[in-house]
């Protein structure tokens, strides 16, 4: 987690999320919940008090939608919570984009299988209008929403 603290570039954020999704799927599902709960979290909290950097703190938030996704519903207690966090950072003004895109694409990596109505609900309560997302987050979040379209009723 120290590099994450380190950090300012977000390429090196990216790559080490994805390296710790390659690492928590090859170790298994036990190591991917006592990441996200040991690591990944408290990262999060310490971040939302100022420690670590935007990028850091968005490439983590990607990293508990990718490896959240893989914890089987029955042990995934904590994703509510997360969910929850999630709708937070996405409905604050003061969120900086990057972290508020990586917002939406953890709650659409953990509901996808799961509970992709409770995503749908997070997305209809998101300030979308203030956000600038980039195009590749604009086609995921359409082709979520295309694929649950009959979720999306109004």
């Amino acid at each position: 987690m120290t590099r994450f603290y380190e950090t300012n570039s977000k390429d090196e954020a990216s790559s080490l999320s994805w390296s710790l999704a390659l690492l928590a799927r090859w170790e298994g599902v036990d190591f991917t919940i006592q990441l996200i709960e040991k690591k990944l979290w408290p990262f999060l909290q310490r971040w939302s008090s100022g420690e670590g950097t935007n990028n850091a703190a968005a490439a983590v938030i990607i990293t508990i939608g990718m490896i959240g996704k893989t914890v089987p519903a029955s042990k995934r207690a904590g994703v509510k919570s997360v969910l929850d966090a999630m709708k937070t950072i996405l409905q604050s003004e003061e969120t900086v984009p990057p972290v508020q895109e990586a917002a939406i694409e953890a709650v659409i990596h953990l509901g996808e299988t799961d509970d992709p109505k409770s995503i749908i609900e997070i997305v209809k309560s998101w300030k979308i209008e203030n956000t600038y997302l980039s195009q590749h987050m604009r086609l995921v979040l359409k082709a979520f929403l295309k694929r649950h379209s009959d979720l999306c009723v109004v």
